[in-house]
């Protein structure tokens, strides 16, 4: 038992002892066994300092990041332009596989390719050289961002 507890437990015991100022003193309890609880100390941190408001501006937007492929009416565009002046290259092709091609033209284009090396690819996948510089000439017209 530790003082602060012995010194709780007289003073309920001198108190039940000595009773009130009743002139005939009834039964006296028996003391019972107090507990108290012993408080530990702990640091604290002091209290979070409010916080302030400042006034800023807002952030500027966020610029939009850079297109990869043209918009999808461009490519229409292209595809339409290589049915008129190329028929006989877009006889065997969808319209989706000449809006790939002008997509990968455009795509070469924005990576710094030179107009030599785009014609060399298509000339690699089976397109005739005249074809092909006809199709760069076509992406860069309707398909490719300028």
């Amino acid at each position: 038992m530790t003082a602060r507890t012995a010194a709780g437990a007289g003073f309920l015991l001198l108190g039940a002892l000595t009773g009130c100022s009743d002139p005939e003193p009834g039964p006296v309890a028996a003391p019972s066994t107090a507990v108290t609880a012993v408080r530990t100390e702990t640091t604290s941190p002091p209290p979070a300092a409010a916080p302030t408001r400042t006034t800023q501006a807002p952030a500027p937007p966020t610029p939009e990041p850079a297109r990869t492929t043209p918009p999808a009416g461009d490519l229409n565009q292209f595809v339409a332009l290589v049915r008129e002046r190329l028929p006989e290259f877009v006889i065997d092709r969808r319209d989706d596989e000449v809006a790939a091609l002008g997509e990968q033209t455009c795509a070469a284009l924005q990576q710094g390719r030179r107009d030599a090396a785009v014609v060399a690819v298509m000339h690699d996948e089976g397109v005739t050289t005249a074809d092909a510089r006809t199709l760069l000439a076509l992406a860069r017209r309707a398909a490719c961002p300028t």
